[in-house]
């Protein structure tokens, strides 16, 4: 992930990992990360635990070339940012 700093953490992870390394800070913002989702199942009190879900997302790929497209990151954005900001 290309953002202020290389090697952002989240989960216990480098996020760059699984295809994130163009990831930027404003496709965040925009909804353009290709990170609507987990291709790993979470259950409805996952998204009360911080790390876990940190941590599926520093494993998940990419649904999409970030930037290329929009989808609204409804479940993930929160922690998305939430990370940069930690």
């Amino acid at each position: 992930m290309r953002i202020c700093w290389p090697g952002l953490v989240a989960g216990g992870q480098v996020v760059a990992a699984a295809g994130k390394s163009d990831v930027l800070v404003w496709h965040f913002m925009n909804h353009a990360a290709g990170l609507p989702g987990t291709d790993e199942p979470l259950a409805g009190d996952d998204l009360y635990d911080w790390e876990k879900v940190t941590d599926v997302l520093a494993r998940q790929a990419p649904w999409w070339e970030p930037g290329s497209a929009s989808g609204y990151h409804a479940l993930t954005q929160g922690y998305l940012i939430g990370e940069v900001v930690r």
